[in-house]
């Protein structure tokens, strides 16, 4: 019999030990999820009103996503105490107030004056938002847009309120998204469980005292509240980021 030849060094296959084949496969597992979170519509910019997964990144009509930066949650503490202070407590507006009212049939809330001119400024919930809004994408050019919109982030799911972002770019009405729990805690602030979307619109006309002793215009009191809501809104407006 010949002699076997020896082996070649170069030719001896790599060991490869369980721990190395199985952290290789980790690995690759690893980032192939990553790719798929990446591009997903959840992290990228959503396509349609139903791959929202957040208020900060919408779709709008023209297919471009409208970004919306949350306040700081210091800020957005802020602004709902002042609501709470200035707008609420002051002018004596509640929502609880109106709630009542509508279970029993036949009934109006009981309010003053200054709590009346709240209500025709200050609109609640996500139909009342979008009809203010949708009314003013319709008007002709010149008629003033809704002074200011706020909106909670923690509304779920975000695909509800989706569409509000994209109706103020287009109608040019700022918008002040408020972080953390800020649905319950502008709740709280006028007086409901939980409240995610409100808009303030604009100052009415005043046609002076002489139209009020003909039985219309403004009295004094109606102006000190359209005053405090002007306040508030232009505090708000500033607490927008940039």
């Amino acid at each position: 019999m010949g002699k076997k030849r020896p082996r070649s060094k170069s030719a001896s296959p790599v060991p490869t030990t369980p721990s190395s084949a199985g952290g290789g496969a980790r690995a690759t597992a690893m980032t192939s999820k990553k790719k798929k979170i990446s591009g997903g519509a959840g992290r990228g910019n959503p396509r349609t009103l139903a791959d929202t997964d957040s208020l900060e990144r919408v779709p709008s009509a023209l297919g471009r996503t409208v970004r919306t930066v949350a306040a700081a949650p210091s800020e957005g503490d802020l602004v709902v105490a002042r609501l709470r202070k200035e707008v609420c407590n002051r002018f004596g507006f509640s929502l609880s107030a109106s709630l009542a009212s509508d279970a029993v049939a036949g009934t109006a809330p009981p309010s003053s004056s200054k709590s009346s001119v709240v209500r025709t400024r200050l609109l609640v919930g996500s139909n009342a938002c979008t009809r203010a809004l949708e009314s003013a994408a319709g008007r002709r050019r010149g008629a003033p847009p809704p002074s200011l919109a706020v909106l909670a982030r923690d509304v779920r799911p975000p695909t509800a309120m989706s569409h509000i972002p994209a109706l103020c770019r287009d109608v040019g009405t700022p918008l002040l998204l408020l972080p953390g729990k800020a649905s319950v805690e502008l709740g709280r602030a006028l007086g409901a469980r939980s409240a995610a979307a409100l808009i303030f619109l604009p100052r009415p006309k005043d046609y002076g005292e002489k139209k009020v002793k003909e039985g219309g215009g403004m009295s004094k009191d109606d102006r000190i509240c359209h005053r405090g809501i002007d306040s508030f809104v232009q505090y708000a407006k500033s607490k927008i980021p940039e």
